[in-house]
C-alpha cells in the first residue's frame, strides 16, 4: 500500500510536466592560461598558471508548454577543497500572451547587458565586462512588445557611497552609510534592424535611492542618489565578416551595480562620494569596445577586439582613471558541441583610486576548453 501511495503521489506531481517540452543542456568550461603581471609602482613581476574549471560551467533546461516557457540554470563552481559549489544562475518563466508580446518574471540577465559584443574567453568568458555596458543576472519583471523591452528590476541598495569624507559628524567608514530604495530600477532596450546586415540596439537604465547615515549616526540627512546609464550597440554581418561593438555613458553606475566586475578595474564603474560640506558628488563613467572577426569556415573563426573605459571620480587621486583591454583569439570546433579557443591579450590595469599607485599591466596567453552537451 505504501508503494502504491508513493507512486500515486509521484504521478500527481509529475502530471503537469507531461504536457511540457523539456530540453536539458550543460556546458563544461575549462581554462588554461599563463599570465604575466607587472606592477610598476612596486617594481614587481609575476608569472602564474591558471588551470582550472571555470566558474560559469553550468547545467539547465529550457521548458515550453503552450503559451508559457521557462528556464532554469545552475552554475557549478570548483573550489579548492575539491567539492563543487552550486549557485542559481537563472530561473524565469515567460507568458507569451499575444503575438510578439510577453511577460517575463524571475532572475536572468539584465536587458541592459551588452557583453554579447565580445567573445573574450580569458577571465571566465570576461567578454569585455565593465568596458562595455554590462548588466547582471538580477530579479526582475519584464514586458516585451515587439522589438521593445522594459523591465522593473530589483534595485541595488548594498553598494554604499565609497568616500573618505561623509556628511558632517558622520563616521567615514562605508558601513555608516545605507541606501534606501524608492522605486524599482528601470531598464529598457529596443532592437532596430537596418537591412539584412546591420542591427542597432539602444539601451537605458535608471535607479533612484536615498542615501545617508545609518541608525545611530549623530547628524546628517538623507540625500537623493540618481544612477543612470545610456548605451548603443551595433551588430553587423557581411558574408563571413562580422563586427559588433558598444559605447556607453553613465552616472553613479557602481551604486546601480551595472557590472559584475571586469579585468583590470579597481571598482565596478565609478562611485558617488561625499564632499567636505556633506553634499553628494556624482561620478561619471564612459567607454566602449567591440570585436571584429572572420568566420573562416564552419569550424574555424578568428576574432580580435578590445575596449577602454574612463571614470571621472573624485575619489581618484588624479580625478580621472582609465584602463583598457586588447585581445585576439581563434575558435576551433573539432566536434559537435566541442571547441577550443586559444587567446592572447593585454590588460592595462586601472590605477588605485586611493593611493594613486599604477595598476601596471597583464599579459596573458592560453586557451579555453569548452564542451557543450
Amino acid at each position: 500500500m505504501k508503494k502504491l501511495i508513493a507512486i500515486f503521489a509521484i504521478l500527481i506531481f509529475a502530471a503537469p510536466a507531461f504536457a511540457a517540452d523539456w530540453a536539458f543542456y550543460g556546458s563544461s568550461r575549462f581554462t588554461t592560461f599563463y599570465t604575466v603581471r607587472e606592477r610598476s609602482s612596486f617594481d614587481q613581476e609575476d608569472t602564474d598558471l591558471n588551470h582550472s574549471l571555470q566558474g560559469n560551467s553550468r547545467v539547465g533546461a529550457n521548458v515550453k508548454a503552450d503559451k508559457v516557457q521557462g528556464n532554469f540554470e545552475l552554475g557549478l563552481r570548483s573550489i579548492d577543497t575539491g567539492d563543487n559549489a552550486v549557485n542559481t544562475r537563472a530561473i524565469w518563466a515567460q507568458w507569451n500572451f499575444a503575438d510578439k508580446t510577453y511577460l517575463k518574471v524571475g532572475k536572468y540577465q539584465n536587458i541592459i547587458d551588452n557583453t554579447g559584443v565580445s567573445n573574450q574567453v580569458f577571465g571566465g568568458d570576461n567578454d569585455l565586462t565593465a568596458l562595455v555596458l554590462s548588466g547582471r543576472r538580477t530579479d526582475q519583471i519584464e514586458l516585451g512588445i515587439g522589438a521593445f523591452q522594459i523591465a522593473l528590476v530589483r534595485p541595488t541598495t548594498s553598494n554604499p557611497i565609497n568616500g573618505a569624507v561623509g556628511p558632517p559628524a558622520i563616521a567615514t567608514t562605508t558601513d555608516q552609510v545605507t541606501n534606501d530604495a524608492k522605486t524599482p530600477r528601470i531598464e529598457a532596450a529596443y532592437t532596430l534592424p537596418i537591412g539584412d546586415m546591420f542591427k542597432l540596439v539602444p539601451t537605458a537604465g535608471f535607479q533612484w535611492v536615498e542615501t545617508g547615515p545609518a541608525a545611530g549616526a549623530v547628524t546628517g540627512s538623507k540625500e537623493d542618489l540618481y544612477s543612470y546609464a545610456l548605451g548603443l550597440s551595433l551588430y553587423s554581418t557581411i558574408g563571413a565578416i562580422y563586427a559588433k561593438g558598444n559605447v556607453f555613458y553613465g552616472q553613479n553606475m557602481y551604486q546601480a551595480n551595472w557590472s559584475e566586475g571586469g579585468l583590470g578595474q579597481v571598482n565596478a564603474f565609478g562611485s558617488a562620494s561625499w564632499k567636505n560640506n556633506g553634499d553628494l558628488n556624482d561620478s561619471t563613467s564612459y567607454g566602449g569596445g567591440g570585436e571584429f572577426g572572420l568566420n573562416f569556415t564552419d569550424t574555424i573563426a578568428f576574432g580580435a577586439g578590445g575596449g577602454i573605459r574612463q571614470d571621472d571620480n573624485s575619489q581618484a587621486s588624479s580625478g580621472k582613471e582609465h584602463f583598457y583591454n586588447l585581445y585576439a583569439n581563434m575558435t576551433y570546433k573539432f566536434a559537435p558541441g566541442c571547441k577550443i579557443t586559444p587567446e592572447v591579450g593585454y590588460i592595462a590595469n586601472q590605477d588605485s583610486y586611493t593611493t594613486g599607485f599604477s595598476g601596471g599591466y597583464d599579459w596573458y596567453a592560453g586557451l579555453q576548453w569548452r564542451l557543450d552537451f
